[in-house]
């Protein structure tokens, strides 16, 4: 199970990289995709990860989805703990090139009320975290 897990993270890495421009995000969308296709009916379904994770470029699905059938990942893949695995993808840890690093909650990740990751124009990232209130 954790190595076709493995396989799909490292299949998305691969087709990021060569239809999309680096992304600090595509790690974290990878993830909270894996997330949430366990959450919802305890299977990773290749097709849900592929939606999530390239939803304006049906190239990159395809491919992402020919990579995995080769690589021998079925399109659905069962997860026996679901529970355990759920967990683990609760958060996503994110590292940032200065040495940052955060860990977001995996549902917060798209909540611009919350975070927000910008590409500045000399092409540099700046992450703007919201609303923190204090303890």
């Amino acid at each position: 199970m954790s190595e076709e897990i493995k396989i799909i993270e490292k299949t998305v890495q691969e087709t990021t990289k060569k239809y999309t421009e680096t992304d600090v995000l595509t790690a974290p969308e990878t993830r909270k995709a894996v997330h949430d296709s366990i959450k919802k009916d305890e299977t990773i379904d290749s097709n849900y990860v592929a939606e999530a994770v390239f939803p304006d470029n049906p190239v990159a699905k395809e491919e992402f989805k020919a990579t995995l059938k080769e690589r021998g990942v079925a399109e659905t893949v069962p997860v026996p703990n679901a529970p355990i695995f759920e967990k683990k993808y609760q958060k996503q840890k994110i590292k940032l090139g200065n040495g940052i690093e955060m860990t977001v909650p995996v549902e917060l990740l798209k909540n611009k009320d919350v975070i927000e990751f910008r590409t500045n124009p000399d092409g540099t990232m700046s992450v703007i975290v919201k609303n923190v209130e204090r303890d």
